[in-house]
């Protein structure tokens, strides 16, 4: 079995990022917006740095259609889709497993990743690999090897335990 050598040619994505078709400004209540997932075709949700509120947003209007707290103020940083559930990320590493339910969506639990950092900053779902991705912003205190390593975590969104893995591990160096 032959097998085809990747192709050296960089991917083009099919928008022209300088000439947007469209822009929308979005409401003062969203100023610092830290976080954004797809819904569907017309919808995205986000979730602004400073509230623990998930904000569905029009793609046709840039009108915010629902929006639904599930915890007080927070410094959140993630949001990712994951089927009809939604999960949404604190920067100390809590995660907001939120259900789609009844045409809405409710809390169902939190759990704490078991990662030794303490400033976790991005989430994203792997659909390929069928897992949530975590990335920290800082490093890990300890030794020179430790604090030049920058690690990228995944858990399995039907795991129960919420078991970490380290998928990546890079070196400042």
């Amino acid at each position: 079995m032959a097998v085809q050598a990747p192709s050296k040619q960089p991917t083009r994505i099919p928008y022209d990022l300088s000439s947007p078709n469209t822009v929308f400004e979005l409401p003062a209540l969203l100023v610092e917006v830290s976080a954004l997932t797809d819904i569907d075709s017309t919808t995205v949700a986000c979730v602004e740095d400073e509230r623990a509120t998930v904000h569905f947003i029009s793609l046709k209007t840039g009108a915010i259609t629902t929006s639904i707290p599930f915890d007080g103020p927070a410094d959140m940083e993630g949001l990712t889709r994951v089927g009809n559930d939604l999960y949404a990320l604190r920067s100390d590493g809590l995660i907001y497993h939120i259900v789609g339910k009844d045409a809405g969506f409710a809390l169902r639990d939190t759990f704490r990743l078991d990662v030794p950092n303490k400033n976790i900053e991005g989430l994203g779902y792997d659909d390929r690999m069928k897992r949530i991705l975590i990335s920290p912003k800082d490093f890990v205190k300890g030794s020179k090897e430790t604090k030049d390593a920058r690690m990228l975590y995944a858990i399995d969104p039907m795991d129960p335990a919420h078991h970490v893995e380290t998928v990546l591990e890079l070196s400042v160096d």
